[in-house]
C-alpha cells in the first residue's frame, strides 16, 4: 500500500475514533467525530453551491428563463429573519408540498404497489416443489401478519388466536433476522478498519 497524506490522516482518525471502544467518549473521540461533521457539512455546501450554478444560474444565463421561478424560490427561504419573512412560508409551502407530493408517490409504488405485486404470486404456477410452497405460504404469512394487528377484532375462537399468535412470531422473526444483518454490517464494518489499520501499519514498517 502506497503511503500517503490521505492513508494517514484516515489511520490517524480511524484510531481516534476506535478510541471509544477502551475509553467511552473522550477528547480523541470527540475530535475526531466533530472533524468528520465538519467536513461532511463543508463537503455538502459546497457540492451545493455547484450544483446551484450548474443546474440553476449557468442555464439561467444561456437564456432557459423558466428556472427563474426555482431560483427565486430558494432565494426566498433566506428571508425567515427579515421583515419579509412571509416570502419564507411560500418558498417552504412549494418545497414540503412538492417533497411530499414524490415522496407518496414513491412510497406508494416501492413500499405499496410492489409489495403487493410481490405477494400475490401465482399459486398454481409450474415450478420447483420449493418455488411451489413459496408461493402457497407468501400471501398466508402476509396475512398473518396484518391480522395480528387488527386490533379492535376481539379473537375469541381458537383458530383466530392461533392464526394471530402465528402473524405475531413471523413479526418478531422478523425483527430478528433484520437485527442479526444489522448487527451483522457493522462487525464487518469494524472488521475492515482494523484490517486497514493493520495494513497501513505493516507498510510503514
Amino acid at each position: 500500500m502506497e503511503i500517503t497524506i490521505g492513508v494517514l490522516v484516515s489511520l490517524i482518525l480511524t484510531i481516534l475514533i476506535l478510541s471509544f471502544v477502551l475509553y467511552k467518549d473522550n477528547i480523541a473521540f470527540r475530535f475526531a467525530q466533530l472533524t468528520f461533521i465538519g467536513v461532511s457539512l463543508g463537503n455538502i455546501f459546497v457540492i451545493g453551491v455547484i450544483n446551484m450554478y450548474n443546474l440553476g444560474l449557468k442555464p439561467l444565463f444561456e437564456g432557459k428563463l423558466i428556472l427563474l421561478i426555482p431560483v427565486l424560490l430558494g432565494i426566498m427561504l433566506y428571508t425567515f429573519y427579515t421583515k419579509y419573512s412571509f416570502l419564507y412560508r411560500w418558498s417552504m409551502g412549494v418545497l414540503l408540498g412538492v417533497g411530499t407530493a414524490l415522496g407518496i408517490r414513491g412510497w406508494i409504488q416501492t413500499r405499496f404497489w410492489n409489495a403487493i405485486v410481490a405477494t400475490a404470486r401465482p399459486i398454481f404456477a409450474k415450478g420447483t416443489p420449493l418455488q411451489m410452497l413459496n408461493n402457497w405460504l407468501m400471501p398466508i404469512l402476509v396475512c398473518a401478519g396484518l391480522y395480528y394487528f387488527t386490533f379492535g377484532h376481539e379473537r375469541k375462537s381458537a383458530p383466530s388466536r392461533g392464526f394471530s399468535r402465528l402473524g405475531k412470531t413471523l413479526i418478531l422473526a422478523e425483527f430478528g433476522a433484520m437485527f442479526a444483518s444489522l448487527t451483522y454490517s457493522n462487525l464487518t464494518s469494524i472488521a475492515s478498519r482494523i484490517r486497514y489499520i493493520i495494513d497501513v501499519i505493516q507498510s510503514i514498517i
